[in-house]
């Protein structure tokens, strides 16, 4: 049986590869029909999630522990969310107005926590012990400096300086990383499809 899992998965990901390079009407075909089926098991994976994660609350809310309090909150905004969107449609006022004034405030409050932990990256990354820090410290402070108006108070080669930097560094480092991730994609897609991977 694990034969066959890994035959169907090699077949698949070979015709949804090829119709990238080759134009065989067959092939193209073939992997637009596959591009549908995987778009209708993602739906049917995101239900199952969502029954996954509203049992495993609903649980959590019937043990009534003092953290059953988030746990209904989860419950109760998948159900409203979920209901609103299904009779009234996403474009209806209610489902609008909850999602601008409740979802959307506390994803930016969730969000912005992030900037405490970036704040002390930084401190860690800055303090200058070695000579990379120092370069790091520099091109930092240039490109800050490049972004506020003030920068160019102090002086105008400020910005140019933080263009330069964002332009061939940082752009030279990306592509880098671009080039080494796409590379690590590709064995990692290799070996998915060839049955190497092996879950630990």
């Amino acid at each position: 049986m694990k034969t066959i899992y890994i035959a169907v998965t090699f077949v698949v990901t070979a015709v949804v590869a090829l119709e990238g390079y080759v134009r065989i009407g067959a092939i193209t075909t073939a992997a637009a029909e596959l591009k549908n089926w995987g778009i209708i098991l993602s739906a049917f994976a995101l239900g199952l999630a969502a029954l996954g994660l509203l049992t495993l609350h609903t649980r959590r809310l019937l043990e009534m522990k003092r953290e059953s309090i988030y746990s209904a909150a989860l419950v109760g905004g998948l159900i409203w969310f979920a209901g609103v969107g299904l009779t009234m449609g996403t474009s209806s006022k209610a489902y609008s107005y909850f999602y601008t004034n409740l979802l959307q405030p506390t994803g930016n409050a969730v969000f912005s926590l992030l900037m405490f932990y970036i704040v002390t990256a930084a401190y860690r990354s800055f303090r200058v012990n070695k000579w990379q820090s120092l370069v790091v410290l520099v091109a930092a402070a240039f490109i800050m400096l490049g972004s506020v108006p003030i920068g160019e108070v102090i002086s105008k080669d400020i910005a140019r300086v933080s263009g330069w930097i964002l332009r061939v560094p940082n752009t030279a480092g990306q592509r880098g990383i671009i080039i080494g991730s796409a590379i690590g994609g590709i064995a990692a897609a290799l070996r998915a499809a060839l049955g190497l991977e092996r879950s630990r």
